[in-house]
């Protein structure tokens, strides 16, 4: 807080405001937070669906949601011609996403998940 009381003093200095230091705190949070200074994590969740009514319970932690996925990829599993499938592109898939393993620590894997949220629970499609 050491740094808001420093540009509450200048901008008396500077510009004659005056106001007292629990209110420019919560000014100056609110603009901290608005220009992006916002102290985050990342997580990678992995969580069990509810089948009772296809339901996720988020932690209390979670601000935004990069990525829903399955923990499969998305492959041709139904094919006019093959009664079971496309193997092969199950297998070019997963080829492919073994590449990508070490590429980025921001990447999921997986097909995207339709869902919403509501509230710290997703409802999934």
């Amino acid at each position: 807080m050491n740094n808001f009381h420093a540009a509450m003093f200048q901008a008396n200095l500077l510009y004659g405001i005056e106001v007292s230091p629990e209110d420019f705190e919560e000014i100056g949070l609110v603009a901290w937070h608005r220009i992006g200074n916002k102290r985050t994590r990342l997580y990678r969740y992995v969580a069990d669906v509810n089948c009772s009514n296809n339901t996720v319970k988020l932690p209390c932690n979670c601000d935004i949601i990069e990525a829903v996925t399955y923990n499969f990829e998305d492959w041709n599993y139904v094919d006019k011609a093959l009664p079971e499938g496309d193997i092969n592109s199950g297998f070019t898939e997963s080829y492919i996403e073994g590449r990508k393993a070490f590429e980025n620590p921001l990447y999921q894997s997986g097909r995207y998940v339709k869902y919403e949220r509501v509230g710290d629970t997703l409802y999934l499609d």
